[in-house]
């Protein structure tokens, strides 16, 4: 029983290095180490194991059981971009983010979403130029589209670099005072289920993971351009911003460090529950995002998960404007 304590407190230390790892996200860019954004990727499954092991020393009375429970607390920071627990109220700007996959679950289904949702000032969608947008201002271009029951003032298209990833802002009139939103489709990784499903064969694991690593590594250094494209446009803005869309990045991951600086996750401050975007994959994915500048405040943020339209969730988010 001793050997079996002693490998499983090896296997601890390992997770929890692996863990605090996400932390050099803040510091590190992918193209210099890759390494911290694949580890944001497994965040979820590192912080489950971590928890089991931290049960199973509580359970023994062991007393590195206080030491796994006191760094759990400097994961604080980032668990509660994955899960979180606010009071909500409803605010004056309704917001909605939504790739809705070129309506490839039927084009009906999204108009009756659309028309469900009209009382929404604005609407981002990725994935969407095969999508009819309703009879209002809007903005449409390859990939993504937005549509408004406000004034769109102006608007102009950014990134260039990759192949797919799109983005744009628009300046919009909400009731006599305007604001930026910012709708982003980063870069995609373009992996299948049968990528990410574990085999019986460890030959076939294996070829799985090298295939996986070699998708994901490059346009991890893809997401790097187009981030640092997009800031540009949001530390150059002269109105209050709000920055959402599909990141095809997870929590911790140096894109989300990075095109969220500055600005506030809608979820951490008005967020209840998990924040999970994408379900096709059967495992906890959060890679849509509402971001806000810190004038505004996030008072209602939801994810609803009644709505299996696409291969993601629509986000929702309410906002209080100054």
């Amino acid at each position: 029983m001793k050997l079996i304590r002693t490998f499983l407190l090896l296997v601890h230390l390992a997770v929890m290095v692996l863990l605090f790892g996400v932390y050099l996200n803040k510091i590190v860019p992918p193209s210099r180490l890759a390494f911290p954004d694949l580890l944001a990727l497994a965040f979820p499954l590192l912080l489950a194991v971590h928890a089991m092991l931290t049960l199973f020393w509580i359970a023994s009375w062991r007393k590195r059981a206080f030491v796994f429970l006191l760094l759990t607390f400097f994961l604080y920071h980032p668990i509660i971009r994955w899960i979180n627990f606010n009071r909500q109220e409803s605010g004056i700007l309704k917001v909605i983010t939504f790739n809705v996959k070129n309506g490839h679950r039927g084009m009906d289904k999204i108009q009756k979403f659309f028309r469900e949702n009209r009382d929404a000032d604005v609407i981002m969608l990725q994935e969407s130029s095969r999508i009819a947008l309703p009879n209002q201002d809007s903005v449409k271009s390859p990939v993504i589209s937005l549509t408004t029951r406000h004034k769109i003032i102006r608007h102009g298209n950014l990134i260039t670099s990759g192949s797919n990833g799109r983005s744009f802002y628009a300046d919009i009139d909400i009731n006599g005072k305007t604001i930026r939103f910012v709708n982003v489709y980063l870069e995609p990784f373009y992996i299948e289920k049968d990528m990410v499903k574990p085999s019986e064969s460890t030959h076939i694991n294996e070829s799985k993971a090298r295939a996986l690593v070699h998708k994901l590594v490059p346009t991890f250094k893809i997401h790097q351009q187009q981030v640092e494209e997009i800031r540009n446009i949001v530390r150059q803005s002269p109105y209050p911003v709000i920055l959402g869309g599909d990141f095809n990045s997870v929590p911790s991951s140096w894109e989300y460090d990075h095109l969220g600086e500055g600005l506030e996750d809608a979820f951490m401050k008005a967020g209840s529950g998990i924040a999970t975007s994408f379900h096709d994959f059967k495992i906890p994915i959060r890679i849509d995002y509402l971001f806000n500048s810190k004038e505004m405040e996030a008072t209602k943020y939801t994810v609803d998960r009644s709505r299996k339209i696409s291969d993601h969730y629509p986000v929702f988010a309410e906002f209080k404007i100054p």
